[in-house]
């Protein structure tokens, strides 16, 4: 006749868990309204300035003793990807950070994974894929078709490099091609310090080739595999704080919503206020990808055009 309780949690500092998923992006985090069947930009995205934001908050929080960043995500934008790592450095130099893999981190994502002092991945994760990209999107065709009249007024040299109404001329590539390079010398940089590899030896594991979480771990990109369960308890150990330390989730701060105009003009052309939002919110995951100056994007895989490493 006695009510049996679980044991309260323990008192004391506990572990933060940071959860980075979808597209990385310049700007706030944002979830669709919906499961949107559209490849990279129809999940849920993750923001630099939402992380960034969180990153602080764990800094000086005291009732923080570790940190583990779950990542789930296939990249995105380079300047993003810094600006979490680089927040990321900052919460490490006081307390441990541990980042867990889920089924991706690769290219950006590993990039911000970077930070931490030990990588967790799951076997089967899809990881690696250190390289950069870019491009832009020329719709200029298609605001004609929408009747649709847009005027560039630019100055200088570069200001219009991603106007979305023109392609690149031969110069705008040569430009375009020195920086990504200047990028994936960062990229590259940043792994050798973080995983204690030569530069020579990143040869193998660079070049955009994709591994799974076993592949890795053989090449000392992950130092563990196990599930988020196993990045907590190596957390706690390595914070020094009870094994039955609890775990809490970092809230995000209120997210912005969407551009309401743009969603009232579109259910009103299309009839579906679903629709409407889902169109939105994908034009602008489109909008940030398409106004970063390089990309770390995991390629995507199928079939016998898997990238070299893949098992």
């Amino acid at each position: 006749r006695s009510l049996i309780l679980p044991p309260p949690p323990a008192a004391g500092p506990g572990v933060a868990v940071l959860r980075i998923e979808g597209v990385l992006v310049d700007g706030d985090s944002a979830a669709p309204p919906g499961p949107l069947p559209v490849p990279l930009v129809g999940d849920g995205r993750s923001g630099d300035r939402t992380v960034v934001e969180q990153a602080r908050r764990l800094v000086d929080d005291d009732a923080v003793a570790a940190v583990v960043v779950h990542i789930d995500s296939p990249g995105g934008s380079a300047t993003a990807s810094e600006a979490m790592a680089a927040a990321l450095e900052r919460v490490a130099a006081r307390k441990p950070v541990v980042a867990h893999f889920g089924s991706m981190a690769a290219s950006g994502g590993y990039y911000v994974a970077t930070a931490a002092q030990r990588i967790v991945a799951q076997p089967s994760t899809l990881t690696g894929s250190i390289g950069v990209v870019t491009g832009k999107l020329v719709a200029g065709a298609l605001w004609e078709r929408l009747g649709i009249a847009r005027e560039v007024l630019a100055r200088g040299g570069g200001t219009a490099l991603f106007d979305a109404d023109t392609p690149w001329t031969a110069a705008d590539r040569a430009r375009i091609d020195g920086h990504v390079r200047r990028v994936y010398d960062v990229f590259l940089a940043r792994v050798a310090t973080a995983r204690a590899l030569p530069l020579e030896a990143l040869d193998a594991v660079a070049g955009g080739r994709v591994f799974t979480g076993r592949q890795a771990q053989e090449r000392g990109l992950v130092d563990d595999l196990g599930t988020l369960d196993d990045a907590l308890a190596l957390a706690r150990r390595l914070a020094g704080v009870s094994s039955r330390a609890p775990a809490r989730e970092v809230r995000p701060p209120r997210r912005r919503r969407l551009p309401a105009a743009a969603g009232a003009g579109l259910a009103a052309l299309t009839g579906d206020a679903g629709a409407a939002a889902a169109a939105v919110y994908v034009l602008d995951t489109l909008r940030r990808l398409n106004g970063a100056a390089a990309l770390c994007v995991c390629p995507w895989i199928d079939g016998p055009s898997s990238p070299p490493g893949l098992g």
